[in-house]
């Protein structure tokens, strides 16, 4: 009941300039969010992530994260159906980051992260709808070690600060400037 109320308040702050910075975390990496509302039984989200390639739980899983992508759809839609005071929408004016802090429960991996990134920064990031994906050789379900890339997630930030005006090459361990895929500048 909360997750959408929220999603209309952020979409609000947005329309009506309150702010322009906004972070929201639906349940962090351990969470025991309860999807009993969605599954019809007690789900904890941490639980049901270490799913052991179970079809029941692998459904589950999939009900919860299909849930939590209308929940973001939902905020990307009412941030693009809002015009914005230089007649752009609010999203084409904002940049949008989602991803999770690993990519698969059930092996606990942190490489081959899933991540959105929505909106333009006005004009400044090329965010076409594209999927890209930097390590297409890797098969499903993933190993637990990942292919060496010179891609990081970090470069998306570089990529969203260049955007920004803030010139940064590196991010953490990150190095190699931001991804120009994503760069209309």
């Amino acid at each position: 009941q909360h997750t959408p109320i929220f999603v209309e308040l952020m979409a609000l702050a947005f329309t009506c300039d309150i702010t322009r910075s906004v972070t929201f975390m639906l349940g962090n990496g351990t969470s025991n969010n309860d999807f009993q509302f969605l599954i019809g039984k007690s789900t904890p989200h941490h639980g049901t992530s270490h799913h052991n390639n179970d079809a029941g739980n692998l459904a589950s899983l999939t009900k919860i994260d299909t849930w939590e992508m209308e929940q973001v759809a939902s905020l990307l839609s009412k941030l693009d159906a809002a015009q914005d005071s230089d007649g752009k929408t609010v999203l084409d004016n904002t940049t949008f980051y989602l991803s999770s802090d690993i990519a698969d429960g059930n092996s606990h991996n942190h490489y081959d992260m899933p991540i959105i990134v929505a909106g333009g920064a006005g004009g400044k990031l090329k965010i076409d709808g594209s999927h890209v994906n930097y390590t297409p050789g890797l098969k499903f379900p993933r190993g637990l070690i990942g292919e060496k890339s010179d891609v990081h997630t970090g470069r998306v930030f570089i990529s969203m600060l260049q955007a920004h005006g803030i010139m940064q090459d590196t991010f953490g361990e990150a190095t190699g400037g931001p991804l120009p895929e994503l760069m209309n500048i």
